[in-house]
Formats: C-alpha cells, structure tokens, sequence
C-alpha cells in the first residue's frame, strides 16, 4: 500500500471535532476516510474511532446506519451518519421484519457505494463488519474487489478473524478478503498470528491493537 500523506481538511464543521487537532501529529490525508459499518453492528467502537480520527485532523465520514437499539446515538455524540445511506430498517420493532429489510437497505447501499467511490473516491476506505461473508456469501467480496479495481486503498478491521459460529467455515472467502484489504487491523497479537499462519498474509501486512468492541 502506497504511503499516503494525510492532511487536515479545513472544510469541517466545528462540531465534528471534540477538541483542537492534534498539531504533532503526522498525519493529513487529501481526501476523506470513510468508515464503513453499514449495518452498525458496533456503534460505539465507531463513534470512538470516528472522534479520534477527528482529532488528528483527519477528515472522516461515517459510513454507517443508525443502531436499531438506540436511533439517536450517533446524533447525540455530535456525529452525522451518511445521509444518502438507506436506514429505515432499523426503525422496526419486530426483529424479523427489522433484518429483512435491513438486509435488502444493505445490498442497494452497497450497490450506491459502488457508484459513489467510482465518482468520487474517499481517500481510505476502513471496512469493519461484513456480515453476509459471515453467511458464506461472496457479494462483500466482489464489493471489495470493484473498490481495489477503484484504486482506493482499503483498510479491513479483522473484528472475527473466521465465522464466529462455526471457524472452520468459508475461508476462502475470508482469504480473499485479507488478500483484497491494503492493511489489516487485529484485535490482539493472538488474532494477527492467527490470519498470518492461517490465511498466509504477510506479518507486516497487519497491525494488532489492544480493544474491544
């Protein structure tokens, strides 16, 4: 992955950052990172991240739906989703229905993303959950594989190295993945060994960092 110097963006609302940038920091950036947890599983991990970010003078957009347990949390944290996102589902309260729909909000705003990034590209994009690859579905896949023709680096956050109900499961699909992502983030030393000796990424290729979600 080509190193990318990154630089503040003077266009951002006051609201967007929780203080003044971090002026030692070493990182700008051109164009946007777009965080992409399209089916939010982990709101407060990416609010967190989204702050942090912010703090470096990074530009970032959230590209996220709202949590279905508590609509107004992103907003309360002085945090705006992206608009042009579908996010009705997670406004219904009967959990079948609500996952029906959400599933479908999913794949047209996978397929609106695609078009998007080929008009405008976001400068990284950070990819936490796919959750149908957890299904065994490859569509996150050719996704990834469209963004990496894109010429958008890609960074994946490892938050399951494999299926969490059954790991010996779809690790094809999963080596794709790791071998699509420019950069990998692991949740611990134990997660990044195990995508080196058992997906054959390269040691350097990932990054382990100490967190939950």
């Amino acid at each position: 992955m080509p190193r990318t110097r990154l630089r503040p963006d003077s266009t951002r609302r006051p609201e967007e950052s929780s203080a003044e940038c971090n002026t030692s920091s070493n990182l700008s950036l051109n164009a946007p990172v777009f965080l992409m947890d399209l089916w939010c599983f982990i709101p407060y991990y990416m609010a967190r991240l989204c702050k942090s970010l912010r703090d470096e003078c990074i530009d970032v957009r959230l590209g996220s739906v709202r949590y279905h347990l508590d609509r107004k949390y992103f907003a309360n944290q002085r945090l705006e989703t992206d608009p042009w996102l579908l996010d009705f589902g997670g406004g219904i309260t009967n959990s079948f229905f609500r996952r029906i729909v959400k599933s479908f909000e999913y794949f047209i705003n996978l397929l609106v993303l695609s078009v998007r990034f080929a008009i405008a590209n976001p400068g990284v994009l950070h990819v936490q959950f796919l959750p149908f690859l957890e299904r065994g579905w490859a569509i996150e896949v050719w996704f990834l594989q469209w963004i990496k023709r894109l010429g958008i680096p890609i960074v994946y956050t490892a938050h399951n190295t494999t299926p969490q109900d059954n790991p010996g499961q779809y690790l094809l699909l999963y080596k794709k993945v790791y071998a699509i992502a420019d950069a990998l983030i692991c949740h611990g030393e134990e997660a990044r060994a195990e995508i080196v000796e058992n997906f054959g990424v390269p040691r350097n290729a990932g990054g382990a960092v100490p967190g939950s979600n």
